[in-house]
């Protein structure tokens, strides 16, 4: 198992957002997609990042704590 390749394992990235998108975006595609990160790409298509449930989370936490609880829960 050690000597598996992460390719063996990994889940290729099928869904990705710009640099440029706003996180009200982000969070509606990772809950449409039941998916926990987006690939974040620049104008060239470049990966330049990942985003996560958890990056979108604290975001509001620090923009809006009153309202963030339950933020990223399936409606």
């Amino acid at each position: 198992m050690m000597q598996a390749l992460v390719s063996d394992y990994m889940t290729p990235w099928t869904h990705s957002v710009t640099d440029e998108a706003r996180l009200g975006d982000v969070r509606a595609r990772l809950l449409a997609h039941d998916i926990s990160a987006l690939a974040v790409v620049d104008a060239s298509s470049q990966l330049v990042g990942v985003i996560s449930r958890t990056d979108v989370l604290k975001a509001r936490r620090d923009s809006d704590p009153a309202t963030a609880d339950g933020m990223l829960a399936v409606d």
